[in-house]
């Protein structure tokens, strides 16, 4: 019979858990979660890196933009618009001598135009009353 006392003791003490296992999955894990956080950190500093990056050429694309504006209105004078209008559209300039005055109601215009209105011209109208 203590033989058997003892088999059975031995064979209690097999099945419960030793500490060390517990220990080994509690150190597994910290480790998987110290990685997950150094490689999400990592993409962190990538994309912070790109956002810099994409920032300053942004900024250096508005101030192409601004420049190139700039140029424009500078390109575009009076004088410019007028020698295109001339040379190229064929336009003449507009002196007294084209010009006629005439004198008009403002009721008899309304008259006239009022059955051939659209919805924009009437709108347009009511906008100078």
């Amino acid at each position: 019979m203590k033989r058997n006392n003892r088999t059975v003791k031995l064979k209690k003490t097999a099945n419960k858990p030793s500490g060390s296992i517990a220990l080994f999955m509690l150190v597994i894990m910290l480790f998987s979660y110290s990685a997950i956080l150094v490689y999400n950190r990592s993409v962190i500093n990538a994309l912070d890196t790109q956002i810099r990056k994409l920032e300053n050429e942004y900024s250096t694309a508005c101030k192409v933009n601004d420049d190139l504006q700039g140029r424009i209105i500078e390109a575009k004078n009076l004088t410019q618009i007028e020698d295109y209008a001339v040379t190229r559209l064929g336009m003449i300039q507009a002196k007294n001598t084209y010009i006629s005055y005439v004198s008009y109601t403002p009721k008899a215009v309304e008259i006239q135009t009022a059955s051939g209105d659209t919805q924009l011209i009437s709108w347009l109208k009511g906008l100078f009353r």
